[in-house]
């Protein structure tokens, strides 16, 4: 099976539609949907649905994806290898961050690594960390800042952050200066990132709480007004409390939620030189956000 064919079919489900991918990267439309229809002579029956909205893989193409992600990944590897011994660095470099706070420091790290490599290329993604875990089991990113989740990949501390609750000014538990955890089930509740497994979702289901959901926003930012006005409350790691400002209290939660914040890295057994160049890079350089 060809590796590129298979990539251009990945990259075109990850953008849903053959006319974006061509927009992105350069190809014709036509020579992408010539080669997704070689590839699905080759292996003998339809890898893709196709509409008006874009495009999606069928259930058979579902069955194929992470064996053929795993392919481009070997095939990446192999030529960066190979590049690597006659003394050429190549290799794209895919990075993500859950928090805009080290958004900033990560993409400034890859410019100094870019400085360093400049044969390589690189792609940004922005996402909660339970995306960007996704992404990276499925090899789409090879490391991003992210809250700390289970799986098969290294892990870089960078620093302990804790839970906080962000409520009217004028809520009673002001003056105590702590919001215990439990009052989450009395006060109107505001979910951010709703349907997305989140920091607050595994606090909430750690701890057994059953919050009275009564809004739901985008993003913490998209909460503040409805706070302001004393319409509920709602939990955010304090690192993006931090970089938020309005007519609200920040409380710690009680008890303290804390949450581990890192570098999360592909596998060993699947990390390309690059990346592992682009780690050994970084651990020099985490000491900066400590």
């Amino acid at each position: 099976m060809d590796a590129e064919k298979c990539r251009i079919l990945i990259e075109t489900i990850d953008h849903g539609s053959i006319s974006e991918l061509a927009r992105t990267v350069g190809y014709t439309p036509s020579g992408i949907s010539k080669s997704i229809s070689s590839l699905e002579d080759e292996v003998g029956f339809k890898l893709l649905n196709r509409s008006r909205g874009g495009v999606s893989p069928t259930k058979e193409c579902e069955l194929l994806i992470p064996l053929m992600r795993e392919l481009i990944s070997t095939v990446d590897r192999l030529e960066q290898t190979a590049a690597g011994i006659k003394g050429i660095e190549i290799g794209t470099l895919s990075i993500g961050s859950s928090y805009n706070i080290y958004y900033k420091w990560l993409i400034e790290k890859v410019a100094e690594f870019f400085s360093l490599h400049p044969g390589i290329k690189v792609r940004s993604y922005s996402a909660v960390s339970a995306k960007l875990k996704e992404a990276l089991d499925d090899h789409r990113i090879d490391a991003c800042i992210m809250s700390r989740r289970e799986g098969d990949h290294g892990w870089i501390h960078l620093k302990w952050d804790q839970l906080v609750a962000i409520v009217p000014k004028k809520h009673p538990f002001v003056a105590t200066g702590k919001y215990p955890i439990r009052e989450l089930e009395n006060d109107p509740y505001i979910d951010i990132y709703p349907g997305n497994e989140t920091d607050n979702s595994r606090m909430l289901r750690r701890n057994g709480v059953k919050p009275k959901t009564q809004f739901s926003c985008a993003d913490a930012a998209a909460a503040l007004p409805l706070i302001e006005a004393g319409l509920g409350v709602c939990v955010v790691n304090e690192i993006i409390a931090d970089s938020l400002r309005g007519d609200f209290a920040v409380l710690p939660i009680y008890p303290q939620q804390l949450v581990d914040i890192g570098i999360a890295i592909s596998s060993s057994h699947t990390t390309s030189p690059i990346i592992k160049s682009f780690i050994d890079f970084l651990q020099i350089k985490t000491g900066e956000i400590m």
